[in-house]
C-alpha cells in the first residue's frame, strides 16, 4: 500500500502544498492516488485541499490570505494574544474567503489521518477525514504551543498540533500497513535530531501541561526516530523522500509574499521531478 507523510513546519508548509499541485497535475489531471494520507499541521491543511480536488487552493491560500499579517503577528502575543490566528485560518479563510469543499474531502477515497497531541497525556491521536469534524481537526493539528496560546476542545478532550508529539508521522504510515511511503519534508530531520535547550525567560509562554512540555522537550528524539526510519526502513518497505532541493527560503513564520511563491514554486518543480523520475507524471 502506498501512504504519502507529510510533516507540518508552520509556513514551511507552502513547499509541501507546491509539491501536491503538481502531483494534482498527474494522471492527465487525474491527481497521484493514495489510498492513505497521514499529516499533521500545515501537512494536514495542504492534503485537505489535495483530497479534496483542489490542489490549487493553497497557492490562494498562502499568497493572498496568509502574507503580511494576517495569519501570523507578533504584536498580538504582546496584546495577549496568539502569534498565529488559527481561527482566522479555520473559519475565514476554510469556509468562507477561500472555502475547502469540506463535502468532496469527506467522500474522498483516500483516508486522511490528521495528527493531534493530546493536552493531558501528550500522546498522538489521529483524526480522520470520514469519521471526524474536519474544521476541528485542522484547527487542532494546527495549534501549536506558544504560537496559539491554548488547545482545542474535541469530544470532551483537549488537544494541540500534531507535530508536537508526531512532527514526521513515518511510523504511523507504517503501522498502517505501508509499503510504499512518500515522505514530504520541508527541512532537514537530521538537523532537527539535536536537543535544543528552551529559553528560560520564555518558559512562562508555554503551556502548564506538563505532558506537552515534556513532548515538546524530547521533540527531537521523534525526529531522530524518524530519521532512523528513513535511512533503514522495516524489511519489505520502501520510503522516497521528497525535500527542498535547495535552501527553502521559507520559515516557520515567514509572510513575506515573494517568497511564500518562491516556495510553492520549489515545491512544485520538486514534485515534478518527483513524477518525472518516478514515471508517475502521465
Amino acid at each position: 500500500m502506498r501512504v504519502l507523510v507529510l510533516e507540518g513546519g508552520g509556513m514551511r508548509g507552502v513547499y509541501t502544498s507546491g509539491v501536491l499541485e503538481a502531483f494534482g497535475e498527474a494522471r492527465d489531471g487525474q491527481g497521484l492516488f493514495f489510498p492513505v494520507v497521514v499529516a499533521c499541521s500545515a501537512g494536514a491543511c495542504a492534503a485537505a485541499s489535495y483530497l479534496a480536488g483542489q490542489p490549487r487552493r493553497n497557492r490562494t491560500v498562502y499568497l493572498d490570505f496568509l502574507d503580511a499579517t494576517k495569519l501570523v503577528s507578533y504584536r498580538r502575543l504582546l496584546a495577549g494574544g496568539n502569534v498565529m490566528d488559527i481561527d482566522y485560518l479555520a473559519y475565514d479563510v476554510t469556509l468562507r474567503l477561500c472555502p475547502l469543499d469540506l463535502d468532496a474531502l469527506r467522500a474522498s477515497r483516500t483516508l486522511l489521518q490528521i495528527g493531534v497531541t493530546d493536552w493531558e497525556t501528550g500522546a498522538t491521536r489521529y483524526l480522520s477525514n470520514h469519521q471526524d469534524d474536519l474544521v476541528t481537526a485542522l484547527r487542532a493539528t494546527c495549534a501549536l504551543p506558544f504560537f496559539y496560546r491554548g488547545e482545542i476542545l474535541y469530544q470532551n478532550r483537549r488537544y494541540v498540533d500534531g507535530g508536537v508529539s508526531d512532527p514526521v508521522p513515518i511510523a504511523k504510515a507504517i503501522d498502517l500497513g505501508a509499503t510504499e511511503i512518500v515522505l514530504v519534508l520541508t527541512s532537514s530531520i537530521e538537523r532537527r535530531g539535536t536537543k535544543r535547550p528552551l529559553v528560560p525567560l520564555l518558559d512562562w509562554l508555554f503551556p502548564p501541561s506538563l505532558a506537552i512540555r515534556t513532548a515538546l522537550r524530547d521533540r527531537h528524539l521523534r525526529y531522530r526516530d524518524a530519521a532512523r526510519l528513513v535511512d533503514s526502513p522495516p524489511s519489505g518497505v520502501r520510503v522516497d523522500v521528497i525535500r527542498p532541493s535547495r535552501p527553502l527560503p521559507v520559515k516557520r513564520t515567514t509572510t513575506d509574499r515573494g517568497l511564500l511563491e518562491q516556495g510553492l514554486d520549489l515545491g512544485y518543480a520538486d514534485g515534478l521531478r518527483f513524477l518525472e523520475r518516478t514515471g508517475k507524471i502521465g
